[in-house]
């Protein structure tokens, strides 16, 4: 489980980078995650369905007959939560220009969602004292610009 854990966090900060590059001066709104059990592959894909990064899982691949599918698909909904929120904790997100709310989804072979893997919304980004001081500045700045014309 360990090496199926850091080749999917590879390849999401692989199309977390491409999106930052690629999707720099646009809005990225989702991202989704799509796992196939019995193809043996993993997807990452941007909110247009292109894809960003596409992998062969070979543990999956190994015995295509015994793999539960659902089972897999739970894995992948458990590891990609942590991953998610890892990469969160580490700030990868601030570095996107993202519309608000922002979610992570994960999908089966026929493009339905199953699961919101992560949620990011205005409400849950704390303001910060420093967002606070830095309006301030700013506003008593235009207001001195202002009142400079009279």
């Amino acid at each position: 489980m360990e090496a199926l854990r850091n080749l999917f966090d590879k390849h999401l900060r692989r199309a977390l980078e491409q999106i930052k590059t690629q999707y720099g001066s646009q809005c990225t709104g989702v991202i989704y995650i799509q796992p196939s059990p019995e193809i043996a592959e993993f997807s990452i894909l941007d909110e247009d369905f292109k894809v960003l990064e596409k992998i062969a899982v070979h543990r999956w691949a190994e015995d295509p007959e015994n793999i539960n599918s659902e089972a897999e698909l739970q894995n992948v909904e458990l590891l990609m939560k942590d991953l998610l929120q890892e990469a969160r904790d580490e700030g990868l997100f601030e570095q996107l220009n993202l519309c608000l709310p922002f979610r992570v989804m994960l999908l089966n072979d026929e493009f339905e969602n199953l699961a919101e893997l992560l949620l990011i919304d205005r409400e849950e980004e704390p303001v910060s004292e420093n967002l606070l001081e830095d309006f301030n500045r700013e506003l008593k700045e235009f207001y001195k610009k202002l009142m400079a014309d009279f």
